[in-house]
């Protein structure tokens, strides 16, 4: 069959994690029906629905951030509405940093990213791999072999990879946390009284990190040019744009079920 460029986002999504973080992929792969996602997925068209710079986002792009919303039991609380304007947030700011990032040369070649995906084949034909028969069904969900979507992963990667670069830049500019951070945070997380202070301290880098990333997309996102080519996305743009502004951190990580 005909490998087309629009599966790229599932495999990035799902796969390389680099959007979602490898936890929650852990966490999804036992609770989520991965075939219905992949036939979901499968069912989405390749017509471009909206533009973030230089970045085009097709229906399969947006449905992979739903889906991805729409499996997380984290989320269950949240109605149907909040998260398609969700999963268009988080589609426009992957595509505004992805812009951002070649922009300042942080883009990476196909071979560095077929290298990067290689491993992450390798990786998975180990026995104990969380989430293997989930990944298994979720590539027969999508209609294509092993081999197909392998051969597809590195354009994925490349993209994550590429915002990745980024992300690493911005993570220098932090500076460590100071005692009364961490003091002030403990007070916030009475979970962590007892915490080593080596664990504290990369949670409070790590929130502030946050913080400065969801600052830095606000500043990209006011000079950038943003079209939502489908007239039900222009009705949740507004909404979208505003999720952004009030602060979208990290998809939370589900518990997994005993």
């Amino acid at each position: 069959m005909k490998i087309k460029k629009s599966y790229l986002t599932l495999i990035a999504v799902v796969v390389a994690a680099g959007l979602i973080g490898w936890g929650v992929f852990q966490a999804l792969s036992a609770q989520s029906s991965a075939q219905l996602w992949g036939e979901s997925w499968k069912n989405a068209t390749d017509r471009v629905v909206l533009k973030v710079n230089d970045q085009e986002a097709t229906e399969k792009d947006l449905v992979s951030f739903y889906l991805t919303l729409r499996y997380n039991p984290a989320l269950s609380s949240k109605g149907d509405q909040e998260l398609k304007v969700e999963a268009l947030a988080r589609l426009i700011e992957d595509k505004v940093l992805l812009s951002e990032a070649l922009k300042r040369g942080y883009g990476v070649s196909e071979e560095e990213a077929r290298a990067y995906s290689e491993e992450i084949r390798k990786s998975m034909n180990f026995p104990d791999v969380i989430g293997k028969e989930w990944f298994e069904d979720l590539i027969k969900g999508m209609g294509v072999s092993q081999q197909e979507y392998w051969e597809m992963a590195p354009k994925g990667y490349q993209m994550i990879l590429s915002v990745s670069n980024l992300m690493a830049s911005l993570r220098k500019n932090i500076p460590p946390p100071t005692a009364e951070e961490i003091q002030a945070w403990k007070k916030e997380h009475p979970n962590y009284q007892n915490a080593p202070l080596e664990v504290l301290q990369q949670e409070v880098a790590q929130d502030n990190f946050e913080r400065f990333r969801q600052d830095f997309v606000k500043g990209l996102l006011k000079e950038a040019e943003i079209n939502a080519l489908d007239p039900q996305l222009q009705e949740l743009l507004p909404q979208a744009l505003k999720l952004i502004e009030q602060g979208l951190g990290p998809i939370p990580i589900p518990t997994p079920s005993p």
